[in-house]
């Protein structure tokens, strides 16, 4: 039902989301990241943040479970990106990320929370696997504990920095994990928890 929903308010929803300042978390992920270094946008939603990368020099594969979305997040980024020989999008789930030590950086914005509790693990394991020696993972779930569904029939798998934890503890080769609380940029009362680990590079 959550794919549903956004199937059918793709249009809407970017527009809402689609001018969000992420700048200070981008600055974070970014973070001494090389020059060219290959982004993945996991669930990519609008394209924000996919073009964002690409204005500053990125490569950027990026996808999402929304057919609809993808097509929308597909258009905005060439309408805002003069050079877009360097990205690539598609329609696809966390369960069909197979790439291993592909990505430089892997960005999952908002978007593992719709992820159901017992199938968090292999999603997360999945984008893992994707990141490159040195390379990280960027994650945020709405601030709580448990699943539940919205008013619009969406499910969400909120966390807390303990579960955030829990579920990194079980990544190979993990290494530093920063953890942090944000506000919501679209003025909801809502609290963001935020998480960035590092893979440690191959002995």
């Amino acid at each position: 039902m959550t794919l549903d929903y956004y199937n059918e308010n793709a249009d809407a929803y970017c527009q809402t989301t689609r001018h969000t300042d992420m700048a200070s978390t981008y600055e974070v992920f970014l973070a001494d990241l090389p020059a060219g270094a290959h982004l993945l946008d996991a669930g990519c939603g609008s394209g924000r943040d996919s073009a964002a990368f690409l204005a500053q020099g990125y490569r950027v594969t990026a996808f999402d479970g929304s057919r609809e979305m993808a097509t929308l997040a597909a258009h905005w980024v060439q309408q805002q990106v003069q050079d877009t020989r360097y990205f690539t999008i598609s329609t696809r789930r966390f369960d069909e990320v197979n790439e291993v030590s592909a990505y430089d950086g892997v960005w999952a914005s908002a978007s593992l929370l719709h992820v159901p509790a017992a199938e968090l693990p292999d999603a997360l394991t999945r984008l893992w696997q994707s990141v490159k020696p040195g390379g990280r993972l960027y994650f945020s779930f709405k601030l709580g504990q448990g699943e539940r569904s919205d008013s619009l029939g969406r499910h969400f798998t909120d966390a807390d920095e303990s579960q955030l934890r829990a579920w990194v503890s079980s990544l190979q080769q993990a290494g530093e994990l920063k953890l942090w609380r944000s506000g919501d940029q679209q003025g909801r009362e809502v609290v963001w928890v935020n998480g960035l680990v590092y893979r440690v590079i191959d002995p």
